[in-house]
């Protein structure tokens, strides 16, 4: 994205933050990158990721191309991003060490 903004957003549950994100948005609103998801050890496994990709599709409704990169040893982060509706880029990897591969993923909101 050559022009852009980005933003931070913490996600909470009643009083106790959960996990934060940052998206990087295109200066058309059309475009977006995540880059990290984090969730806290103590609140993964619970739904929350899958909660905070939904919050940001309603939050950012202009955005139509989602864009994400993970771990691919990263199996449950994998999962998550397929079971949110990510497509995987076959043709794009990016190896950083043995036993650490980088993966692509791109979602498409049609409006």
């Amino acid at each position: 994205m050559v022009s852009s903004y980005q933003s931070l957003l913490f996600f909470s549950h009643g009083s106790a933050r959960v996990g934060m994100l940052r998206i990087i948005v295109s200066q058309n609103r059309q475009i977006a990158r995540l880059s990290p998801l984090l969730i806290l050890l103590q609140f993964q496994g619970r739904g929350y990721a899958q909660q905070m990709l939904r919050d940001i599709e309603i939050f950012y409704p202009s955005v139509t191309t989602w864009h994400l990169d993970t771990i691919a040893e990263e199996k449950k982060l994998v999962h998550l991003y397929k079971k949110m509706g990510y497509i995987q880029d076959i043709t794009k990897i990016t190896a950083i060490k043995p036993g650490m591969t980088i993966i692509y993923f791109s979602k498409i909101i049609s409006k």
